[in-house]
């Protein structure tokens, strides 16, 4: 029988960060989780709950709460109805750890540096983002390189940067960055001219490899920002647009 076609009941929850590797961590889970539903202890602990990541890395949250399920008299205290699985910000964590690894380069190689140069001036041991499976840290340096990655295409968009890479001063009152309405227009502009499809298929006729190259990383790192942003907004019309994306995506790296 075909499936018959209605809106289905879905209740997004926004992200949710808390104390790693600690009890602490899933005892916030469980607060926020009160706070977003608008239920008091005794409610909450009275339905049966799907409790999903933890810290990404080891999961240690959920082993902790695993731990603690024995019968207690309070069921605001007994754990016993709780489930565990692996959702969306585990998959966030795979494809952010997967685009970084693709472009992070070799630090040891002067011809290929990519983003870890860019992550080391911005006191951001490269290393740093795997070893420790921090889901925090990863996110907190990708939108810090995200961000001056931004910066230095729309100023070379604007032609503030010259092909020696050199900052020019030569630009009028009109291209102030200094100012908020011009700096809004034109970062506008860069993203009319450069972030629209046809540019998509104009990338390859770039001679300047290292601004292709850059061009690139800013489409792919913009996914898990994007990603982030709607799972913190409860949007998850946009998240499965971005899951789209790197069903694409993953199929290249």
């Amino acid at each position: 029988d075909p499936i018959k076609m209605h809106k289905p009941e879905v209740c997004m929850l926004k992200l949710m960060t808390g104390s790693e590797n600690s009890e602490k961590g899933i005892g916030q889970v469980f607060e926020h989780l009160m706070e977003q539903l608008g239920l008091d202890e005794n409610s909450f602990a009275s339905q049966v709950q799907q409790v999903e990541e933890g810290d990404l890395g080891t999961v240690q949250n959920l082993n902790s709460a695993e731990h603690k399920k024995f019968l207690v008299g309070h069921p605001e205290e007994n754990l016993q109805n709780f489930m565990h699985w692996l959702a969306g910000a585990h998959t966030m964590w795979n494809m952010t750890s997967e685009i970084v690894g693709v472009y992070m380069g070799n630090p040891n190689d002067s011809q290929d540096p990519q983003v870890c140069e860019g992550f080391g001036g911005l006191g951001i041991k490269a290393d740093q983002l795997f070893d420790a499976k921090d889901f925090g840290f990863l996110m907190t340096a990708v939108h810090k390189i995200h961000s001056v990655m931004l910066a230095f295409f729309t100023q070379v968009s604007n032609g503030f940067i010259g092909e020696n890479r050199e900052f020019t001063s030569s630009k009028g009152p009109e291209s102030d960055f200094s100012q908020p309405d011009v700096a809004e227009r034109l970062i506008d502009e860069v993203y009319d001219k450069d972030f629209i499809s046809e540019s998509i298929c104009n990338a390859e006729e770039t001679k300047d490899h290292a601004i292709q190259n850059l061009w690139l990383r800013l489409q792919d790192f913009a996914t898990t920002i994007e990603a982030e942003h709607a799972m913190h907004a409860e949007d998850i019309g946009h998240l499965m647009v971005m899951w789209k994306r790197w069903a694409i995506l993953a199929q290249g790296i």
